[in-house]
């Protein structure tokens, strides 16, 4: 009863969280429409567009098809394809770190809706076609958009190599997470890239809550959900760090503040605090009280 109060607890402070967010800035994307004349994409269909000539299909995991350097297939619905136009366009982001490739699609999506100066990605898997490489030499990118293969996200020192790489002593301004979607790479991440985060800048986590999808995905693996969790404790402990999060079923967006972090070694449990960290082990004596006498036990 104590965890199931603590979970509960932990929703509605998420849920106050992404209000305060909303009624700050408006929320990442959330929900916008980007079919007006101003925006880049040209809809022929519900699940067909262009941006400058390159088309894109939006296709299930059912219907996939091989993408080529004109022609994308990409793993999202409209809805959020006009969610990330809506919110490329309100955070102008000139250095980005994209986790998870596929088939090059988002990668793409993100260059031409972005056109940052640096566009890093990173993937497990080795390159599935030449498509994205095609891409990036017609459109002359090779050195702003920089696809990295068979990098597990969550090798935390190849990561670093590469942002170094890359960037040199540059911050990131933009993290967008859509690699393995599993609690203990995820964090990996989170904990590696965050603080190389410029104050102000975004760290994205798409899809965390596929553990509370009515299909059950992956019920025998931790979830995501935790790590949602340990950002909302955060929050509320290190505000100077997590500045403030928009969370809703499809992502978190966590915003880095000014306080000083040091990469090396950081992690997000020193940003929960005692109680935070207790609260999150089931542990907060004060919770499990307040479950007893709710519960009339």
């Amino acid at each position: 009863m104590a965890a199931a109060l603590i979970a509960v607890g932990l929703v509605v402070i998420a849920v106050v969280a992404s209000i305060r967010a909303r009624m700050l800035r408006k929320a990442p994307g959330a929900s916008a429409s980007t079919s007006g004349s101003n925006s880049p994409l040209e809809w022929s269909a519900d699940d067909e567009f262009k941006i400058d000539g390159i088309e894109y299909a939006c296709r299930p995991v059912s219907d996939l098809f091989p993408s080529t350097g004109e022609r994308f297939c990409l793993r999202k619905p409209r809805e959020e394809v006009e969610r990330y136009a809506s919110f490329l366009a309100e955070h102008q982001s000139d250095s980005i770190f994209e986790l998870g490739i596929y088939d090059g699609g988002s990668t793409a999506l993100i260059a031409q809706l972005a056109e940052p100066s640096k566009l890093i990605a990173v993937d497990i898997t080795a390159p599935r076609n030449p498509g994205l490489k095609r891409f990036i030499a017609q459109r002359g990118l090779d050195t702003s958009v920089r696809p990295f293969w068979e990098v597990d996200q969550a090798d935390g020192a190849r990561l670093v190599r590469i942002v170094e790489d890359e960037l040199g002593s540059n911050p990131l301004d933009l993290v967008i997470d859509d690699a393995s979607h599993l609690l203990e790479p995820t964090r990996d991440s989170f904990e590696t890239l965050f603080p190389r985060l410029a104050p102000g800048g975004i760290y994205v986590i798409e899809d965390w809550s596929w553990a509370h999808a009515p299909q059950g995905t992956w019920p025998d693996t931790p979830a995501l959900t935790t790590l949602i969790f340990e950002l909302v404790v955060a929050a509320a402990h290190s505000p100077a760090a997590v500045a403030g999060l928009t969370i809703d079923g499809g992502w978190c967006a966590a915003e880095r503040g000014p306080a000083d972090l040091e990469p090396s070694g950081f992690s997000l449990a020193q940003l929960c605090g005692e109680r935070g960290r207790l609260l999150l082990a089931g542990k907060d004596g004060v919770a499990a009280g307040r479950t007893t006498e709710l519960s009339g036990g």
